[in-house]
């Protein structure tokens, strides 16, 4: 097979591209605590990013996240940092959430399901409405 250079050309153009966008991925939290940080991770897909946050038993929406545009300077891993102000729809029980993020290529993937837990008998519920 001859050397052709349009091919490698076209190879040292193209292949930056390819190695820079790796499968959308999300982290499922181990636990969340009302009222208390969580730290929301992900990796890969094209920026920005949609978070969202779902009741894990019922799915329905339990808090739009907004638009993110990821960790400025690292391409490959993307975090948002989350005061846990949605009760589980279990009140007064403890719930579970699951964490969507979508970017803007289209593509969406879900966590886990993980426990949104009020901490103690007498949880601090100041940053939720309502409660």
């Amino acid at each position: 097979m001859a050397f052709n250079l349009k091919h490698l050309l076209a190879f040292l153009l193209w292949a930056p591209l390819a190695f820079a966008q790796t499968d959308l991925r999300i982290f499922t939290p181990a636990n969340a605590v009302l009222c208390s940080l969580l730290i929301i991770g992900w990796e890969g897909g094209v920026g920005p990013f949609q978070l969202s946050v779902f009741d894990g038993t019922t799915g329905l929406l339990l808090e739009d996240l907004g638009t993110q545009t990821g960790d400025e300077g690292n391409a490959f891993f993307s975090s948002y940092h989350w005061t846990v102000n949605v009760e589980p729809l279990g009140f007064p029980v403890d719930g579970l959430g699951v964490l969507q993020v979508a970017d803007s290529a289209g593509a969406s993937v879900q966590s886990g399901a993980f426990g949104i837990n009020f901490g103690s008998s007498t949880p601090n519920t100041s940053c939720v409405d309502g409660v």
